[in-house]
C-alpha cells in the first residue's frame, strides 16, 4: 500500500494541472470556433423567446435536436456575458476545461478503487500527458457540444459501479447511478444505455440485500424525474413523447447518403442537415423538426434496404475508423500540427483495441470495459464517424488500458468483477 502512495499523491495534482492549462487554453482560443452550432443558436432562442427552439440556419421552432441541460448552461454564460462574444466563449472553455479535469480525477479514481498497482497507474498518467491534444478538442473546438459533459457522466458512472461493490448503502447508490442515468440521457443518447445497463447490474448484484422490484421502481422513478419533464415538454411542443433528442434519424440518413465513406461530412448526405444546408432549415421550418426527423429515417432506412451489402460495408468501415481514423478526420492541433494527432490517435487505436483483447482475455473487468468503451460507440457505427464523437469515452479507454496493464503485472488471485 505505500508503495501505491507516491504515484497517487502525485497524480491527485495532475488533473488540476490541466485545468489550469485548459483555462488558459480557453482564454487564448475565444476568438476561435465563433459558431455557436445547434446548442449555441437553441441557447440564443431560449434566452430570447423563453423556449429551446431554432438550432438550425433559420428560426424552424421549438426543437428537441439538442441537449436541454447543455442549451441552458450556455445560455446562463450568454445572459451574464454576453451572447456568443469572446468573454462567453472563454468562460464555456474554462467550463468544459473543469468537465476534462473531473473526467481525469475520476479515471484515477477507478483506478485506485479498483486496487490498481502503482505502475498502472503511472501509466495512467502518462497517457493523459501523451494525449494532451484531447485537452485543446475540449475547450476549443468542443465546448458548445455535449461531448466533454457526457465524457464526465459516463466516467463517472463506471466509478459509481466501482465503488458501489464496497458500498454499505445500496438504495443510496442505485439512486446516485439512476440519476446519473437520467442525466447522461439528457446530455448524450448514446451513454444512456451503458449507464442504464449498469444500474440494471448494481440492483441484481444488491439482490440478496434489496426488494429488487422496490429497488427497480424507485431506480426507474428517479430516472424519469430527469427524462419525463423533458418529455412532456417535446409532448406539446413538438407533437411527440421524445425523451432525450430528436436526431438519429438524420444522423443515419447523412451517415448512410449516396457517396458516404464512413466519417463524417463524406458523401452526399451534409445538404439534409437544416444546420448546414439552407434548403433543408426551409423544409424543418415548413414540416416541423418531428416530421423532417421521421422522413429522414424513412430515407435512410430505403437506402440501406436497396443496398444492404454496402451498409454491412459502411458499418464494418466505421467500426475500423472509430479504432484508426483517417489523416483527414484528425485536424489540426497547435503545437502539433495535423500528422502527429494522426499517429497518436493511430497509437491510441491500437492501445484500446489490445487492450479490449486483454482485459477479455486475463478477465480484468472485461464486462464493465466493453459496456464503457465499446457500447457508447455502438450508434456510430450505424451513422457516421468524428473524432469528435470518440472523445466520449477518451478517459474510460485509458482506465481500460491502464487495467489491462496492472492484470498483466499484478498476482492472478486479484479479486475479479
Amino acid at each position: 500500500m505505500r508503495s501505491l502512495l507516491v504515484p497517487i499523491r502525485l497524480m491527485q495534482f495532475l488533473p488540476w494541472l490541466f485545468f489550469l492549462v485548459g483555462g488558459a487554453m480557453a482564454l487564448h482560443f475565444a476568438g476561435t470556433n465563433a459558431a455557436p452550432g445547434e446548442s449555441g443558436n437553441a441557447a440564443i432562442a431560449l434566452l430570447q423567446t423563453g423556449t429551446i427552439a431554432n438550432p438550425y440556419l433559420i428560426p424552424t421552432g421549438p426543437t428537441a435536436h439538442v441537449s436541454p441541460p447543455l442549451v441552458g448552461l450556455i445560455a446562463t454564460i450568454f445572459y451574464f456575458f454576453g451572447t456568443n462574444t469572446v468573454p462567453a466563449r472563454a468562460v464555456l472553455g474554462i467550463v468544459t476545461a473543469l468537465m476534462y479535469a473531473l473526467s481525469m480525477r475520476a479515471a484515477l479514481r477507478i483506478l485506485t478503487v479498483a486496487g490498481a498497482g502503482r505502475a498502472a497507474i503511472c501509466v495512467a498518467g502518462l497517457l493523459f500527458l501523451l494525449f494532451n491534444m484531447f485537452l485543446y478538442q475540449t475547450v476549443g473546438p468542443d465546448r458548445q457540444w455535449d461531448e466533454p459533459f457526457a465524457a464526465l457522466i459516463l466516467t463517472q458512472g463506471w466509478l459509481f459501479l466501482e465503488q458501489s461493490g464496497r458500498s454499505k448503502t445500496p438504495y443510496r447508490s442505485m439512486i446516485a447511478m439512476a440519476a446519473l442515468a437520467g442525466l447522461g440521457g439528457l446530455f448524450s443518447p448514446a451513454i444512456f444505455p451503458t449507464l442504464a445497463v449498469s444500474l440494471a447490474w448494481m440492483i441484481w448484484t444488491y439482490r440478496k440485500l434489496i426488494d429488487i422490484r422496490r429497488a427497480a421502481l424507485l431506480s426507474g422513478a428517479v430516472v424519469m424525474i430527469f427524462l419525463l419533464p423533458w418529455g412532456v415538454r417535446n409532448r406539446i411542443e413538438l407533437g411527440q413523447f421524445i425523451f432525450s433528442r430528436s436526431n438519429f434519424g438524420l444522423e443515419l440518413a447523412i451517415g448512410n447518403a449516396p457517396g458516404a465513406l464512413g466519417y463524417s461530412g463524406s458523401g452526399t448526405g451534409n445538404p439534409l442537415h437544416p444546420h448546414d444546408s439552407l434548403p433543408a432549415a426551409r423544409e424543418v421550418a415548413r414540416v416541423g423538426e418531428v416530421a423532417y426527423m421521421h422522413k429522414m429515417t424513412a430515407q435512410a432506412l430505403d437506402w440501406i434496404r436497396a443496398d444492404p451489402a454496402r451498409f454491412a460495408m459502411l458499418c464494418l468501415t466505421r467500426l475500423r475508423l472509430l479504432f484508426f481514423p483517417l489523416p483527414a478526420m484528425a485536424g489540426w492541433y497547435p503545437g502539433l500540427g495535423s500528422t502527429l494527432p494522426f499517429l497518436l490517435l493511430t497509437l491510441l487505436g491500437i492501445l484500446r483495441l489490445g487492450a479490449l483483447a486483454s482485459v477479455v482475455w486475463l478477465r480484468a473487468r472485461p464486462i464493465a470495459a466493453i459496456l464503457y468503451t465499446v457500447l457508447p460507440l455502438a450508434p456510430y457505427v450505424l451513422a457516421h464517424v468524428s473524432v469528435r464523437y470518440e472523445s466520449t469515452t477518451f478517459f474510460v479507454s485509458v482506465v481500460m488500458i491502464s487495467l489491462a496493464i496492472d492484470r498483466a503485472l499484478s498476482r492472478p488471485s486479484r479479486q475479479e468483477s
